[in-house]
């Protein structure tokens, strides 16, 4: 019985987060701006083997 009521408040818990994060990356996005974009395109990744 026990294990069957951690289960679902877990459940319980796990699904509002989910849903509350998923509305709080909606409202809260941030937009990007074309120039840090045109920047970005013209440096090299972090992976680029120059080092």
């Amino acid at each position: 019985m026990y294990v069957l009521s951690a289960i679902v408040s877990l459940t319980l818990l796990g699904l509002t987060l989910g849903f509350l994060l998923g509305i709080a990356a909606r409202y809260l996005k941030v937009e990007s701006s074309p120039i840090v974009d045109e920047l970005e395109s013209l440096l090299p990744g972090s992976q680029c083997g120059q080092c």
